[in-house]
């Protein structure tokens, strides 16, 4: 049983970009049913909000169809707000990631599948098990670097 963060969820539906060949394979085995795979509310709208403004993923339509069968296909968990604002503040941190915490901890989620510093500390912190899918090299290749535009589809609409 796992949750996901939002950054490998939105690897995950690039089409383009280094890290999806990591990403992709644990969201298609979760949407299969193969993995217990669980995301929170927070972490579908950080997905979105990544897609639309930061790669530039156009049109909106089909970053929302790709959310759609995600919805449909992983187990949402409930987030525990009032924990993660608390754990945010205790442990200044960005409040994203401490309501993935928070979910985890309320749900007895015992594996964080992320590629962030943040969420690696506090799942250690938390006694959880911390699962980054994006090797080193690939994580130093990435290094920062901003891509103007990934096609969410390898087809595109006007």
């Amino acid at each position: 049983m796992r949750i996901v963060d939002a950054d490998i969820l939105s690897y995950a539906l690039l089409e383009s970009h280094i890290a999806t060949p990591y990403a992709k394979p644990i969201i298609l085995k979760g949407i299969r049913g193969e993995l217990e795979l669980n995301v929170t509310g927070t972490t579908i709208l950080e997905s979105y909000n990544t897609l639309y403004w930061y790669y530039r993923v156009r049109p909106r339509k089909k970053i929302l169809e790709k959310l759609e069968v995600i919805v449909e296909g992983l187990n949402i968990v409930n987030v525990p707000v009032d924990l993660g604002v608390r754990i945010a503040k205790e442990e200044n941190v960005p409040l994203g990631d401490d309501l993935l915490m928070a979910a985890a901890i309320e749900e007895r989620i015992p594996i964080i599948v992320s590629n962030d510093k943040h969420v690696e500390r506090l799942a250690v912190k938390f006694g959880f098990i911390y699962e980054n899918l994006i090797p080193e090299s690939v994580r130093k290749a990435m290094g920062g670097a901003r891509v103007s535009q990934h096609p969410i589809l390898s087809q595109r609409e006007g």
